[in-house]
C-alpha cells in the first residue's frame, strides 16, 4: 500500500521494528506511528487492519511524515477504514504533494476530474490551513544522539 514495504501477509512483526515499536508509537514517535500503520494497513499479524492503520497514519501525518500522508490520502480514496472521501483524499495528497511527493502530485490530477470544483476549492483550503504539528524531541531522536548533543 502506498510507499510502504510490499504486502507480507500472515508475517509475525515481533521481530520487525514495527512489531517493536508500539511503545515507540504511543510516546509520540512519528516513524513508528507510520511504520505501525504500514504493518496494519499491510495485515503483518493477520488480516489488514485499516481503520488501526488510519489512526496511525494520520497521527504521523500530522507530525509531518508526507508518507503518512499519501497513505492516509489512500486510505480516504478507497474508503478502507475510514469513510470514503475524494474530498478528504484530494485534501491529504495536497498535503503531500506540498512536500514533495511526486506520486501524490499524480494522483490529484487523477481525482482533480472527479470530484467537483467546490470540493477541490474545499480540500485545497483544508490543505492550505495544514501545520504539521513539531514533533517531541524526547520521543523522535535517538538517546545516544541526545547523549552526544548534550556533552557539546
Amino acid at each position: 500500500m502506498g510507499h510502504g514495504r510490499p504486502a507480507q501477509p500472515g508475517r509475525d512483526v515481533s521481530h520487525h521494528p514495527a512489531g517493536r515499536g508500539e511503545a515507540a508509537a504511543k510516546a509520540g514517535n512519528a516513524k513508528a506511528m507510520y511504520r505501525l500503520g504500514v504493518a496494519d494497513a499491510e495485515g503483518w499479524t493477520g488480516e489488514p487492519n485499516y481503520v488501526a492503520a488510519g489512526d496511525w497514519f494520520e497521527k504521523a501525518a500530522h507530525l509531518g511524515i508526507i508518507d503518512a500522508a499519501f497513505n492516509l490520502a489512500i486510505l480516504y480514496e478507497r474508503g478502507q477504514g475510514v469513510p470514503q472521501s475524494l474530498t478528504h483524499a484530494f485534501a491529504w495528497y495536497s498535503i503531500a504533494a506540498g512536500q514533495g511527493d511526486a506520486v501524490s502530485k499524480a494522483r490529484l490530477d487523477a481525482l482533480v476530474s472527479q470530484i467537483t470544483p467546490d470540493q477541490v476549492a474545499a480540500a485545497r483550503a483544508e490543505a492550505a490551513k495544514f501545520k504539521a504539528a513539531e514533533p517531541s524531541v524526547s520521543a523522535n531522536v535517538d538517546p545516544s544522539v541526545r547523549q552526544v548533543a548534550a556533552q557539546h
